[in-house]
């Protein structure tokens, strides 16, 4: 690849979660038709390309068939024709780069280095973002998010870049399971099994004491370990817990990508008691939940299931940290290899109603009609009581128009997922009305 991917940058080595994903044919066999670039959602990235960047150091760019998995989805939809690079920002962070948003601390913009676990302050010389190259494109092509858009995120995209992009255009792709991580020492082997009582009480911060949760274990304060960039990781775990848990601690658990305000007394997710606590640690990235975790004794977090494991190639995961049971439900092998959803289009998340569950509704101004598609979180939040309870969608979105360089590509690109099995453990392919279709070909426009 050329060295204007090459990154340079010694202080990414020590952030775990931060990679650039590039799938697609080796270069020196072949001349690669299509390079899409895009980022965003951790939750789904063992699934869109493997587990490689698990164990790339230094940090770099990641080649299809050397580096990468041939059965993730990029994988299998790049082959030898097209290649995908992607970096893992948050979903949040995705947003903002698709939407042109530089409002935020710190800004991300498309060809920023990819360094997702970015300081609050960056070098200016090292802004974060994608890593798109200059020379290539200046906005990115998708995003993964696992939060769907908001209509205030909707109305940002069109004042920033409605002239030239359209409005975004947003599919669900898969789903995937969220996983209570663990460590305490105490416990030994013993797998910690949870109710959804203790769940709710650990994250509201109603439960601060191990013994609590396991009356054999000696007493040790419970540390939080939470998502501190804007994640769709928590958005779909606080739409699990305000849909399950009621009123906790005086107030209820929001479904927001973000797990604490900073401008409030009291949590966007977690409630009151928690965010005045100062046993709780903030991360970026699903990658950072695990290692921090794994490596503090009394930590008890969230992430996505299958970060909870080390990926050898050609060998069996191993578990990188501790991972509960929920009312003896695992995230492993209590997913089911499909979710059935129904996807609905046009509308947005517009907040929450007094009980912290997503609202939605219908999006105004919408010139593009049928390509905005959305599963209200609501649906998927109480699974059976056959499965492990915690799961989560995630979506890949794009430019509605302004794609003329690569639109062929895009178009097979944007719905590839939902037609193809996915493989990786953790995950689980859409089943439903509103899935398999073909509205890629005329949502996307030149």
């Amino acid at each position: 690849m050329s060295s204007g991917f090459t990154m340079a940058n010694t202080r990414m080595k020590m952030l775990a979660g931060a990679v650039l994903f590039c799938v697609g044919a080796a270069m020196a066999t072949s001349a690669m038709s299509t390079t899409l670039y895009g980022g965003g959602a951790t939750l789904p990235a063992g699934a869109y390309v493997g587990w490689k960047f698990q164990t790339t150091t230094p940090l770099g760019v990641l080649t299809l068939p050397a580096d990468v998995s041939s059965t993730s989805i990029f994988g299998q939809w790049g082959g030898t024709t097209n290649s995908v690079q992607y970096c893992q920002t948050g979903s949040g962070g995705g947003k903002r780069v698709l939407n042109g948003d530089t409002s935020g601390s710190p800004s991300l913009i498309a060809n920023g280095v990819c360094n997702p676990g970015f300081p609050a302050s960056p070098p200016a010389a090292n802004p974060p973002g994608f890593q798109v190259p200059t020379t290539a494109v200046v906005q990115p092509d998708f995003i993964g998010s696992d939060a769907p858009y908001a209509s205030s995120e909707y109305a940002t995209f069109v004042a920033n870049k409605g002239t030239a992009k359209g409005e975004p255009v947003q599919f669900p792709s898969i789903a995937g399971s969220i996983a209570i991580v663990y460590n305490n020492a105490d416990l030994g082997s013993t797998t910690l099994n949870l109710t959804q009582a203790q769940v709710c009480g650990v994250f509201s911060g109603a439960i601060t004491d191990w013994k609590t949760l396991n009356s054999s274990l000696p007493s040790k304060t419970i540390n939080v370990v939470f998502r501190s960039d804007g994640s769709g990781t928590s958005f779909n775990f606080g739409n699990y817990l305000a849909n399950v848990c009621g009123t906790v601690g005086g107030g209820h658990f929001q479904t927001q990508q973000t797990f604490f305000s900073s401008t409030s007394t009291a949590s966007v997710i977690g409630l009151t008691a928690l965010n005045s606590s100062s046993s709780k640690t903030g991360v970026s990235g699903n990658p950072l939940v695990v290692s921090t975790v794994a490596s503090t004794d009394g930590t008890i977090g969230y992430a996505e299931a299958g970060n909870a494991f080390s990926h050898p190639a050609g060998g069996t995961p191993t578990k990188l940290v501790n991972i509960a049971t929920i009312g003896g439900k695992d995230p492993i092998a209590d997913l089911p290899a499909s979710l059935a959803v129904t996807v609905t289009f046009d509308k947005t998340i517009t907040g929450v109603n007094s009980t912290g569950q997503a609202t939605l509704a219908a999006q105004t101004p919408n010139s593009v009609a049928n390509c905005l598609g959305i599963v209200d979180p609501s649906t998927y939040a109480v699974q059976p009581a056959a499965n492990y309870p915690i799961v989560a969608v995630t979506y890949l979105i794009a430019n509605q128009k302004g794609n003329s360089t690569d639109l062929t590509a895009l178009r097979s690109f944007m719905i590839f997922p939902q037609n193809h099995t996915v493989t990786e453990p953790g995950y689980a392919q859409l089943t439903g009305t509103g899935i398999n279709t073909a509205k890629a070909l005329t949502c996307l426009s030149s």
